[in-house]
């Protein structure tokens, strides 16, 4: 089997887990977590369709043709300002995170939403087809890349922290 369809499948089950959290609510606090869940479900979607194609390869490739077919070169080609710019997105989430809903959130909406964060992260460093990320990444360590090896726990832990928003007691505690 593939491992583009494994992680698919991953990225499937993630979304589907997410979906039942979204319509979990137990009380007021894990209802005002509803649109984070249902926001982690369409990414989780959208990455299990992305991932199954193997799309991050293929837009990798596109910007680095690009790249070289206009001869950009340093910081004139688009991909360093691409990573740049995420880097920036990510900071911003997580501020956010922190400054408006980090203690009225279930800790379970927190991690996967980080998690979440990450996978976005490492899907940009992919596709921004910088030549350190990307040696770095396709690395090869035993039958999967590095950001296979990367990819895989991150994915079990906006898996796990979907159960374990599901599992807890409607007036459990939010820590």
């Amino acid at each position: 089997m593939r491992a583009e369809t494994v992680f698919a499948a991953g990225y499937l089950i993630c979304a589907l887990i997410a979906l039942v959290a979204w319509r979990t609510r137990p009380n007021v606090q894990a209802a005002a977590t509803a649109p984070f869940w249902l926001r982690i479900a369409v990414i989780c979607g959208l990455f299990t369709v992305l991932r199954y194609f193997d799309a991050q390869i293929a837009v990798s490739k596109l910007v680095g043709d690009f790249n070289q077919s206009e001869h950009l070169y340093n910081w004139h080609r688009p991909g360093p300002y691409v990573m740049l710019l995420a880097m920036a997105v990510f900071g911003a989430a997580i501020a956010g995170l922190f400054i408006f809903k980090l203690r009225s959130l279930h800790r379970s909406v927190f991690v996967a939403a980080l998690a979440t964060v990450l996978l976005i992260l490492l899907a940009v460093a992919h596709s921004a087809a910088l030549y350190f990320t990307w040696q770095t990444l396709q690395a090869p360590i035993g039958p999967l890349t590095v950001s296979r090896w990367i990819e895989a726990p991150l994915l079990l832990v906006v898996a796990l922290s979907g159960i374990w928003f599901i599992a807890a007691p409607p007036g459990g505690s939010r820590r």
